[in-house]
């Protein structure tokens, strides 16, 4: 395994929260505490698949997604977001990721998802 996944969320219980369930598991886990440094870390590091909130102080989830696609072409994203409002919906749909969860979400629920996502990418 050894995938690389960059975890990017202002709150530090969920950034840790994650990790803790996805660590163990074969991954080289990276966090960004948020859009900043997230940029920052996919400008000098490839990542197989990136965690993202929707909300952050500076920049917006939906621009990190952006950027992140613009930096590494076809990697996979799940958001993961406090709401699925309709605009939360709308950035979804727009953005294509492959995989979104709702807040709180379960250690099982994480766990899946990303195996699902890295297995369709691989």
């Amino acid at each position: 395994m050894n995938e690389r996944v960059l975890i990017i969320d202002d709150d530090e219980l969920v950034r840790n929260y994650v990790s803790r369930a996805l660590s163990g598991r074969g991954f080289t886990l990276e966090t960004a505490v948020n859009g900043s440094s997230a940029v920052a870390l996919m400008e000098k590091e490839k990542f197989d698949v990136i965690i993202c909130d929707l909300k952050m102080p500076d920049i917006q989830g939906d621009e990190v997604i952006k950027r992140a696609r613009v930096l590494q072409p076809g990697i996979p994203v799940i958001v993961i977001s406090g709401s699925m409002s309709e605009s939360s919906k709308a950035v979804i749909n727009e953005m294509k990721v492959e995989g979104a969860l709702l807040k709180p979400f379960g250690i099982d629920e994480i766990r899946s998802l990303v195996d699902e996502v890295l297995k369709k990418t691989q």
